[in-house]
């Protein structure tokens, strides 16, 4: 495996291409405070959960469960599954992924075109989110077969180390200097596993933890919500990698405010991010103009906005969701305008 900060100028397999993804400075308050994006859709796949998935894999291999022939299967709300067709590709595994309709269409299309078996819970084609379900069955698919591997990303261990290296690359990049970590919280690994290796080096870091209003991650109430790869619907389990002692404050993010985020970080930037990071970001934004002088908070931003074409930034999709909300894009575009320096 190759070390994402110290990447050869050529490379012979996709995954030796993750990591060492830019910090990107979107605001600046005026007494100095800045929030930068770590941009993960600049890994391979678009989004940070390849790092996880080669984890997961590599690991499996080092214990034996997984051998030449073997057969991966996990449950994937999409960006996982993309990571993991990759590893499978140019591993020669078989993978198949338990999937929903919820997923934007563009992974799994994107998991097909990469081999990977797809196996539906809900044929009905509904857009309802399906994750206990899902992993339901993905177990039961694995249970007592040969050479066969069910990565369970939301309590594999291995899914935070994964994510040790994005901690190393903030260290790195900022010689330490940093001061809040934000994120989405889904399985808890990205948001977990960088930060438990960040405060090996800022010990007195702050971890924000994000999930959308009707995620349980962080109490009730629950509801469906539209936001996708991230929170903890009603009916599942809350993953073991969701680290509540080293997360410092939890906190929910509407799908309106969130997908408004997204919309104005594009429009003002030119920039794509992906629904869920855009409540990291409307949070984030929210908080840089209370942090003391100087301060650095880092936004884990999980993926891109481009597979999000058929629904975040398609107003057809939105309006018929009741998810714009002009009031609220202005706002947050007045504020980004305000927090945006030359």
């Amino acid at each position: 495996m190759t070390d994402a900060l110290h990447r050869p100028p050529v490379v012979s397999r996709i995954s030796d291409l993750i990591g060492y993804t830019p910090l990107f400075e979107l605001a600046r308050a005026d007494n100095g405070a800045r929030l930068l994006l770590k941009l993960e859709m600049y890994n391979p796949t678009g989004s940070a959960k390849i790092r996880m998935a080669r984890q997961m894999v590599l690991d499996a291999e080092e214990r034996g469960e997984l051998r030449e022939g073997g057969h991966i299967i996990e449950s994937t709300s999409g960006n996982t599954g993309l990571g993991l067709a990759v590893v499978a590709a140019e591993r020669g595994y078989r993978f198949t992924a338990v999937v929903d309709h919820h997923a934007a269409a563009d992974k799994l299309r994107g998991m097909k075109a990469m081999g990977t078996e797809l196996v539906y819970v809900d044929e009905d084609g509904g857009e309802d989110l399906h994750t206990a379900a899902r992993e339901e069955l993905a177990e039961e698919m694995a249970r007592g077969k040969d050479n066969t591997f069910f990565t369970e990303q939301h309590n594999n261990p291995s899914n935070a180390v994964g994510y040790h290296a994005v901690g190393r690359e903030i260290a790195q990049a900022l010689d330490n200097r940093v001061d809040v970590l934000i994120g989405a919280v889904g399985t808890g690994g990205g948001l977990c596993g960088t930060g438990l290796e960040l405060k090996k080096t800022v010990p007195d870091l702050t971890v924000v933890g994000v999930e959308p209003k009707g995620s349980i991650a962080f109490g009730p109430p629950a509801h469906d919500y539209y936001q996708s790869g991230t929170g903890t619907p009603e009916g599942a389990t809350i993953g073991l990698l969701v680290d509540y002692d080293l997360i410092d404050e939890g906190v929910k993010v509407g799908d309106v405010e969130a997908f408004a985020t997204a919309r104005v970080v594009a429009r003002r930037t030119g920039l794509l991010i992906g629904g869920s990071a855009g409540g990291v970001v409307y949070e984030a934004l929210d908080r840089l103009q209370t942090l003391p002088p100087d301060a650095v908070m880092v936004a884990f931003i999980n993926d891109g906005g481009e597979k999000y074409m058929d629904t975040v930034f398609n107003d057809d999709w939105m309006d018929a969701r009741s998810l714009t909300d002009p009031a609220v894009e202005a706002e947050i575009d007045e504020t980004l305008t305000k927090l945006r320096r030359p």
